[in-house]
This record gives C-alpha cells, sequence and structure tokens, in this order.
C-alpha cells in the first residue's frame, strides 16, 4: 500500500509520542534514582552515628534497640514525605508539557489539513482563477498557516518553561535534603585512650552512667531534631505546594494567551 502524506505524518507524530513518553519516564526515573540513592545516604548516615555513639558508650545493642529504630523510622518517613511532595510537583508540571505536546502535535496536523486543502484546490482552474482575481484568499490562507505556526511555537515556550521548572524542582528538593540532615558533627560522644587502670575505674562507673550519658548526649538530642523536623515538614510541604500552584497559574495564563492570539490571528482568514 502507497503511503499517503497524512499516513507518513502520523506515523511520525505517533513516533513523536513514543519518544516524548520514553524521555518522561526517564525524567521520573533520574528524579527517583536520585531522591532514593539520597534519602537512603542520609538514614544509613544516622545508623552509623548511632553504632559510633553505641560503641563509645559501651552499650550493647540490644538495650536500645526498640528506641534506635524508633528514630530511624521516623527520620526516613519525614524524608519521605518531603520526597512525595516534590514528586507531585514534577508530576504535575509533566502534565502540563505533556498537554503542549499534544497541543504542538494538533496544530502539525491542523497545519497539514490546511496545506492539503489547497493543494487540492489549485488543481482546479478556477481556483486558480479566483487567486488572481482575489489576492485576498492567498491572505487568508497564509493567516492561518501562520497561526498554526505561531501556536507551535508559543506552546514550545510552555515545553520549555515545564523542562526548567522539572530541573529547579529537583534541585530544590535535594538542597532541602541537605538542610535537614538531623545528624550534628559536633553532638556526638567519643571514646578516648586511657592507661589499663583507668580503663577498670570507668568500666565501673559506666555500670550506672552510659546508659544516662547516651540519652542526654545523643538521643534525647536526636529526638529533639526530629521532632523540629516534623514540625517544620508541616510548613515546608505547603510552601512546596504553593509553589507549585504558582508556577501552574502561570502556565495556564500562557495558554490563554496562546489561544486568544491563535482565535484572532486564525479569525482573520
Amino acid at each position: 500500500m502507497i503511503k499517503t502524506n497524512g499516513m507518513k505524518l502520523m506515523e511520525c507524530i505517533n513516533e513523536l509520542e513514543e519518544i516524548e513518553s520514553i524521555d518522561t519516564k526517564l525524567t521520573f526515573a533520574i528524579f527517583r534514582s536520585s531522591a532514593y540513592s539520597k534519602i537512603e545516604s542520609m538514614v544509613n548516615k544516622l545508623k552509623q552515628r548511632i553504632e559510633e555513639q553505641m560503641k563509645a558508650s559501651k552499650i550493647s545493642n540490644d538495650t536500645y534497640d526498640a528506641k534506635n529504630k524508633e528514630m530511624i523510622k521516623k527520620y526516613e518517613d519525614e524524608l519521605r514525605k518531603i520526597y512525595v511532595e516534590y514528586e507531585n510537583s514534577i508530576i504535575n508540571v509533566q502534565l502540563e508539557m505533556q498537554e503542549a505536546e499534544s497541543n504542538q502535535k494538533i496544530a502539525i496536523a491542523n497545519l497539514k489539513k490546511i496545506n492539503d486543502m489547497k493543494n487540492e484546490a489549485l488543481q482546479k482552474q478556477e481556483y486558480i482563477e479566483q487567486l488572481i482575481n482575489n489576492p485576498e484568499l492567498h491572505k487568508q490562507y497564509t493567516n492561518k498557516v501562520d497561526a498554526y505556526i505561531e501556536k507551535f511555537n508559543n506552546y514550545n515556550k510552555i515545553i520549555d518553561e515545564c523542562l526548567i521548572e522539572t530541573e529547579l524542582v529537583r534541585q530544590e528538593f535535594l538542597r532541602t535534603l541537605d538542610e535537614v540532615d538531623i545528624i550534628d558533627e559536633n553532638n556526638q560522644l567519643t571514646t578516648k585512650n586511657e592507661s589499663f587502670f583507668q580503663g577498670l575505674i570507668n568500666k565501673i562507673k559506666s555500670l550506672f552512667s552510659n546508659k544516662k550519658s547516651y540519652e542526654t548526649q545523643f538521643v534525647n538530642p536526636t529526638e529533639e531534631n526530629i521532632t523540629k523536623l516534623e514540625n517544620e515538614n508541616v510548613e515546608r510541604i505547603k510552601e512546596v505546594s504553593r509553589k507549585n500552584v504558582k508556577f501552574l497559574a502561570t502556565i495556564i495564563v500562557m495558554k490563554k494567551k496562546i489561544n486568544q492570539y491563535f482565535n484572532l490571528t486564525a479569525e482573520r482568514g
């Protein structure tokens, strides 16, 4: 079967949709991969610090196992809350970009349709005579073509804005994780070098003081930091949502202007 230009165009559009789908999935894959890696690194950092502090305090793992697991889970939960909100922002941006790409395809298809109609008309002698006697017909055709080309280009601006916003959201998320890192390098117990006699005395003292030391100098401050993170996350998540809504509102305004300009231009045709 011989393929018409219209069939070839639809094949190109379908191929473009497949490429865009792959690109969108790749964008999410990169974001999720970097996000999960960062969160895992931060949680592991807390686990490592817990091990170091228990070793410095000479406390057995069983003594604070439940407490330590609770701290780790709360910390990870709060980090994932941040991630989910930023992920929702990127999803919304990607949806706007996909809509813009769909509108571009429609513009291309309509441009092809107008061109086919003109070529078909040019095969008729009476239409050629009309063009000669009435140049306004050619102007009407040109206006419609210009309108669809301008529409395509304007939606390209939306796509560019969405690409920029996606990267900005990704970078802001990673910066936010750095800001909410609860591990205080100055807040740690250390293992000191000691003589045999001093070590024996310290072992006797440790029967009474190590637990208290671990709690007051590490557990309590760490729990306070996690609680602070939990409280701050409420407003932090709201702010991420507000920024996303503001961006989407900007895109809505851009789409409205595109449609208004297109309607004015196309009507002249």
